[in-house]
C-alpha cells in the first residue's frame, strides 16, 4: 500500500436506507445467475394458462353454457381469470413480504455507524461489530445511488451514496487494492 493511500483521514457515516435504496440493493443481490430463454417463458405461459383455458372453454361449449360464436371471448375471460387467480396472491403477499424484509433490514442496520479508514471498514451496530480489511474488498461500484463494496461474490455491502460527500465517495470507490505490479507476469 502506497504512503499516499494512508494519508487521508478516517471518516464516519451513520447509515440509513430509503425504500428505493433497498429496492436497488434487492435487484443487485437477486440478479439471476443464468437467464432463461424467451422460449421457456412463452412455452410456460401456454402450458400454464392457455391449455387450461382451452379445456375450460371446450367444457363450457360441451355443456351448452357458451356457443361457438362467443367461445373466443369466453377463452380470454377464463384465461384472464386463471392468471389473475394465479398471480394476485403472489403480488399481494410480495408487498407484505417486502415490507417485512425492509423493516427487518432497518432494525439491524438503521443508525449503524461505519468507520472508513485507509486500512478498511468497521461497522458498529448495537450488538455486533464487523471489520473488513482493505484487502478483503474485491471490487467497489456505484450503482443507482448505492456504493457497493464486494467482499464476496454473492452479496455486497451497500452504502447509500447520498450519505457521502464527493470526496468520501471517491475514497470508498478506491478501497479495493490495486493489483500488485510485482505479481503480474511480464
Amino acid at each position: 500500500m502506497a504512503a499516499q493511500d494512508l494519508a487521508w483521514p478516517a471518516f464516519r457515516v451513520a447509515l440509513s436506507f430509503t425504500d428505493a435504496e433497498l429496492d436497488t440493493y434487492q435487484k443487485v443481490v437477486s440478479q439471476p445467475r443464468c437467464k432463461a430463454s424467451a422460449w421457456y417463458w412463452w412455452l410456460a405461459c401456454v402450458a400454464v394458462g392457455v391449455v387450461p383455458g382451452l379445456l375450460t372453454v371446450w367444457l363450457l361449449i360441451s355443456v351448452g353454457a357458451v356457443t361457438t360464436d362467443n367461445a373466443g371471448y369466453a377463452g380470454l375471460l377464463v384465461t384472464g381469470i386463471f392468471f389473475l387467480g394465479l398471480y394476485a396472491p403472489r403480488l399481494l403477499a410480495g408487498q407484505s413480504r417486502r415490507r417485512r424484509y425492509y423493516d427487518s433490514f432497518r432494525s439491524r442496520w438503521e443508525g449503524a455507524i461505519m468507520l472508513v479508514t485507509p486500512r478498511g471498514l468497521t461497522f458498529r451496530i448495537p450488538f455486533a461489530r464487523a471489520a473488513y480489511a482493505r484487502g478483503a474488498i474485491k471490487r467497489a461500484t456505484l450503482e443507482q445511488g448505492l456504493v457497493l463494496l464486494w467482499v464476496s461474490t454473492t452479496a455486497p455491502l451497500a452504502i447509500p451514496a447520498r450519505l457521502l460527500s464527493d470526496e468520501q465517495r471517491r475514497r470508498m470507490l478506491s478501497l479495493p487494492p490495486e493489483p500488485d505490479a510485482a505479481a503480474q507476469p511480464g
